[in-house]
């Protein structure tokens, strides 16, 4: 930035392009922030999972997730979900399936009002465990989401690919790659 003049309240700014140097993202309004790189939002995760193994029955699971805008079109999202899976032959056998999820969203550049559609692709990696063993995967999401002010509602489907875990006390290995469809609720800051 420079500046012409003896005095500052004569100043005049030579390179007022630097400003869009520092300044690099749509402002929101009355809030003094930028809205592409600050965004975040915490989301309650709620859904149903349907499992590959055609020995297990999948059902309800919930789940958190954090999210971070990143760039104008992309966001970052950690989350963790927890959901019961039962054996369809022995129905005493229940076991917890637990993901945790990293997941790079593509989207439109986020608007500066309230009340408009986003939607969103996504792809990423995950841990998960089920019956004492971790299995490492992958998954594509797809999704949309009403946003307001400060809170958004959606509702997404996602596939993940995950490794087979064997079960400790046979030599099958379960493959519990599945696919879900779940609602969030997210809140905004």
């Amino acid at each position: 930035l420079g500046y012409t003049g003896g005095i500052e309240d004569e100043a005049i700014l030579l390179s007022p392009a630097a400003i869009g140097q520092v300044y690099s993202g749509q402002l929101k309004p009355d809030s003094g922030r930028l809205a592409a790189h600050i965004d975040e939002s915490f989301n309650l995760r709620l859904g149903t999972l349907s499992v590959s193994d055609d020995d297990f029955e999948g059902g309800p699971f919930i789940g958190l997730s954090l999210e971070k805008n990143v760039h104008e079109y992309i966001s970052l999202r950690g989350s963790l979900d927890y959901g019961e899976i039962t054996h369809e032959t022995e129905s005493y056998l229940d076991e917890g399936l637990a993901s945790f999820k990293i997941s790079l969203l593509a989207h439109p550049a986020q608007s500066d009002g309230s009340g408009y559609f986003n939607p969103y692709l996504g792809l990423g990696a995950e841990l998960d465990y089920f019956n004492s063993e971790l299995a490492f995967g992958v998954h594509i999401l797809a999704g949309v989401e009403y946003v307001f002010d400060s809170i958004s509602i959606g509702i997404e489907a996602s596939y993940s690919s995950v490794g087979e875990v064997r079960e400790e006390w046979s030599d099958y290995d379960n493959d519990i790659s599945n696919f879900a469809i779940l609602l969030n609720v997210g809140f905004r800051f």
